[in-house]
């Protein structure tokens, strides 16, 4: 039987803990990347302490041609909130995971994966190759969202690192078949967190527009930084 396990894309998975853009928790026992926090003593809490959701901030193609569908974010833990020294390829990468469901573009998918991963993967869950693992993906998402599906609205509603035990568990995989493909590899990684695509990402159809969550489990995908390239899994 086929398993959609590659890591990535393991859409009926849910993190640990739920917060959407709004910053409202939804319920969960899991730690987002900020973690406990405390007050100043004066009743006020410093914005560097305030959990996941509490600082977001929205790209659009209005001011950013590498973006199609308006994405919004948590500014702290993606690109920083310094004007002179942003970064936004990990958001550009979860743009386009999203991007390459609309469009149904298996060769975009396939790009954001660390070179030989997801072929690894794929072969060891019962798929014939990546196109037929896009496939499976792809039907199963338009089978919950109904046909002629776009995703309009992308919300990162989330953000672990391994400290929660959700994202612990899933990066132990992600180590245990990385190392597969390449044995260096792990001494290369920079960074990862386990995000959520969740909260407010809205779709529409011919039928309307909707909320995601409404009809599917929200999207949990590791973020890795390997030798200075962004990687999802």
């Amino acid at each position: 039987m086929k398993k959609i396990v590659c890591t990535a894309l393991a859409v009926v998975m849910t993190a640990a803990s739920t917060v959407g853009c709004g910053g409202k928790s939804s319920g969960g026992s899991g730690k987002n990347m900020v973690g406990d926090f405390d007050t100043d003593g004066k009743g006020t809490i410093a914005q560097e302490d305030m959990p996941y959701g509490s600082h977001m901030s929205e790209r659009s193609h209005d001011f950013d041609e590498k973006i199609t569908y308006k994405i919004c974010y948590d500014s702290r833990y993606f690109a920083n909130d310094d004007a002179d020294d942003q970064n936004f390829t990990e958001i550009y990468k979860l743009h386009d995971f999203i991007a390459a469901l609309n469009t149904k573009d298996a060769e975009l998918l396939k790009s954001l994966y660390y070179p030989g991963f997801l072929e690894y993967v794929c072969e060891h869950n019962g798929y014939s190759d990546t196109d037929d693992y896009f496939n499976s993906l792809y039907n199963s998402v338009e089978t919950s969202l109904g046909k002629n599906f776009t995703i309009n609205y992308i919300c990162v509603s989330d953000c672990l690192d391994e400290t929660d035990e959700t994202a612990a568990a899933y990066f132990q995989k992600v180590s245990g078949q990385l190392a597969t493909v390449d044995s260096g590899a792990a001494d290369k990684i920079s960074s990862r967190k386990l995000v959520e695509i969740g909260g407010d990402t809205c779709y529409e159809t011919d039928e309307g527009s909707f909320l995601l969550t409404k009809h599917m489990n929200p999207f949990v995908i590791a973020v890795y930084e390997i030798d200075g390239e962004v990687y999802l899994f």
